[in-house]
């Protein structure tokens, strides 16, 4: 009898450490848990000031909207913020509000069409083309050029402009100097007639081209410079 009281007694000291076992692993996993699910805290994105130019609006709207638009914040904090991100011409239009809660969502409206006009920056864009020309013959120049051109190509075909019609490839083929107007002919006339020639297909060329001549100016040896005894000394 005394032997059995004392197994009962040993069984009953054992059962803790059992049960405290998967306590601390259960434990321990929470806390993995906890770690691994802990959101990262980026840094807010400063936001650029908008002083009315089209071109910026995307950029800085968007930054607006998710930094500070659609937070939740009281309306003035938000108006404060905007009144802050803004400059010149931006700036002056926002003034025709009284600064109120009422008139945040006024503001931003207000802001939203006069700024958001894809016809005003479809016409920029066509200006800016307009005025795009090699500054040098240089291929430093021309390659600037390039660039120049299929960003705004880039934001055309973005905004919904048909940038594939003849007259507008020619118009940008004619920004370049005769020699790469020459060159890209020659490489058009050797596809095959049925394909349909595009400003993609004209950027290739272009490209095609400049890396060409950078490619030999990099072979290019520099031009010997004159050596110190054939300078003449003029007489004293």
């Amino acid at each position: 009898m005394q032997a059995r009281l004392q197994a009962l007694i040993s069984c009953a000291d054992a059962v803790p450490m059992y049960l405290s076992a998967p306590h601390e692993a259960i434990s321990t996993s929470i806390k993995m848990n906890q770690l691994q699910t802990k959101p990262v805290e980026l840094p807010p994105l400063p936001i650029p000031t908008f002083g009315g130019n089209l071109w910026k609006w995307d950029n800085s709207w968007e930054l607006l909207n998710n930094n500070i638009h659609t937070q939740q914040l009281p309306e003035m904090v938000k108006y404060n913020y905007l009144l802050n991100a803004l400059k010149g011409e931006a700036r002056d239009c926002s003034r025709k509000f009284q600064v109120t809660k009422d008139n945040y969502s006024k503001a931003i409206n207000f802001l939203l069409v006069k700024h958001n006009n894809r016809e005003a920056l479809i016409n920029q864009l066509v200006d800016r083309l307009d005025k795009s020309a090699f500054r040098s013959p240089s291929i430093k120049d021309q390659r600037h050029l390039l660039e120049e051109l299929q960003v705004i190509i880039a934001q055309l075909t973005e905004k919904g402009e048909e940038v594939n019609s003849p007259w507008l490839i020619k118009k940008v083929l004619a920004t370049f100097p005769d020699s790469v107007k020459r060159k890209v002919i020659a490489k058009k006339q050797g596809l095959s007639a049925d394909t349909s020639f595009t400003m993609q297909h004209l950027f290739k060329l272009v490209d095609e081209i400049l890396s060409t001549e950078e490619m030999f100016l990099s072979f290019k040896s520099p031009p010997p410079q004159p050596k110190q005894d054939n300078i003449h000394k003029l007489p004293a």
